[in-house]
């Protein structure tokens, strides 16, 4: 497809690059797990047609699965990246149709091994079925080739190919605001749906504000934590998204729930930034930390990184090295008192806690003295008894009061625990806390009785 020509296409969320299968196993799982949408084509799971990539991607109105779904197909494009179970194609520009809803691109899903001739810049024809990229109803497609990925299932037709050329930013700056393929609506899952599997420009103008940090590993017990460079964003043409009342339209209400669940859009404008899987360094993102590029970013649209059907940006290595950053705001103080006759509330998360994490314990305290203002009751969940208490004694060696403890006298499977800590110089008497429901059970699918609250709700009453 022309993504230069005055047509605009836009951002739809792809169910992930098509991947093609072999192994007839795989297929029958395919059938039974993938999604029940009647084919537009008549064709073979066994029979190879061959196809051109945008024709495997031309997708009826409102669906997000091939018409080819679950089809044997064979389909030639230039390899554009290669990650650890599989590759992209793509077409060369040359090749793109004149139609802005389809996309030129398509992973192709090797989780047995990537082929030694999957090579940048390799042009190769492979073989395999047609299915979503992962388990969301709106995953996008990919080519699935299953053990073992035999010669005849990747063919080199040619080397040192030029890359197809990244799409204008222009064009996906009026498919972000504007959206414009008619089968899909603007601003919901979908609307980048003609991009996946394609190298795109982010714009200049639009750089990537983090709403959610990076993920990665976290070991407690050495204070440590390693990036895995991926990261939320929304691009600073988006007005930043918040979560909104309802079930997430990602995560459909349960088939005995009543009529007339309230649901929310789940935020479709935030996109999966990876900054690592394409060989960049992996960036160590703080949420509220603005990403800009010295150039237009280069980036390939994925479904392959998220298994919810968010939409993935996997970065080129050298757009990762050309951002700069704008750190985010510092925390905002929370609001004194404003008498000496008022009580001040608050809560903290502490995001399952323990002892050994001494370093975070102390940043803890020194956040309720100076920015909480050291809260006459403060309620804290997710911690063990024992950092609990190292908090308290760090709380007053950072100027806050000495805090009353009052705690829940069960802790959850993993040792966690609620409790409040209580300024009791603010009171006449101590107060204590109170479990409620701790012993209250509900009977699951399978009809076996559970304890209802891992940790059950704990309040605080006056002396």
């Amino acid at each position: 497809m022309d993504k230069n020509l005055t047509q605009i296409c836009r951002r739809q969320i792809r169910r992930g690059p098509m991947r093609v299968v072999f192994s007839l196993l795989g297929l029958m799982a395919f059938l039974l797990l993938g999604q029940a949408r009647a084919h537009a084509v008549t064709c073979s799971s066994t029979t190879s047609t061959t196809l051109d990539i945008h024709a495997i991607q031309s997708y009826t109105s409102g669906a997000y699965v091939s018409p080819y779904q679950t089809c044997m197909v064979t389909t030639t494009g230039v390899v554009i990246a290669v990650l650890s179970d599989g590759f992209y194609l793509e077409n060369p520009s040359s090749d793109f149709d004149q139609d802005t809803c389809t996309s030129e691109g398509i992973y192709v899903y090797t989780p047995t091994g990537v082929p030694s001739n999957a090579v940048l810049q390799n042009s190769l024809t492979v073989t395999g079925i047609v299915q979503s990229s992962n388990s969301s109803d709106r995953a996008g497609t990919q080519i699935y080739i299953d053990a073992p990925v035999v010669a005849t299932n990747v063919v080199t037709k040619a080397t040192g190919q030029s890359l197809p050329n990244a799409i204008s930013s222009s064009v996906i700056t009026q498919a972000i605001n504007n959206g414009g393929c008619s089968s899909y609506t603007a601003g919901s899952f979908g609307q980048w749906l003609p991009f996946q599997g394609m190298r795109v420009n982010v714009p200049s103008s639009s750089s990537l504000l983090v709403t959610q940090g990076t993920g990665g590993t976290l070991v407690p017990a050495t204070q440590t934590a390693t990036t895995n460079g991926q990261f939320w964003a929304v691009m600073t043409t988006t007005t930043r998204p918040f979560r909104s009342a309802g079930i997430n339209v990602l995560d459909p209400a349960e088939a005995s729930a009543p009529t007339g669940v309230t649901t929310w859009d789940g935020n479709p404008q935030l996109l999966l930034v990876d900054s690592a899987t394409l060989g960049g360094t992996a960036l160590d993102a703080s949420a509220g930390t603005k990403y800009i590029g010295s150039a237009e970013l280069v980036g390939i649209v994925d479904y392959h990184v998220s298994a919810q059907g968010y939409t993935g940006l996997l970065l080129a290595s050298n757009s990762v090295s050309s951002l700069s950053s704008q750190t985010g705001a510092i925390p905002v103080a929370a609001s004194a008192r404003q008498s000496t006759d008022q009580l001040l509330f608050a809560t903290l998360e502490l995001n399952g806690l323990i002892d050994a994490e001494t370093n975070r314990i102390t940043k803890l305290a020194n956040a309720v003295v100076n920015y909480m203002h050291s809260p006459d009751v403060l309620a804290v969940q997710n911690a063990s008894p024992a950092a609990i208490n190292l908090l308290l004694t760090a709380i007053t060696s950072a100027g806050g009061p000495g805090y009353a403890l009052s705690t829940e006298s069960t802790a959850d499977a993993s040792g966690m625990v609620n409790a409040f800590l209580v300024n009791a110089n603010k009171f006449d008497g101590t107060p204590t806390a109170a479990q409620a429901l701790a012993a209250a059970t509900f009977s699951n699918s399978s009809s076996a009785s559970r304890t209802l609250f891992d940790r059950s709700p704990l309040g605080v009453c006056r002396a």
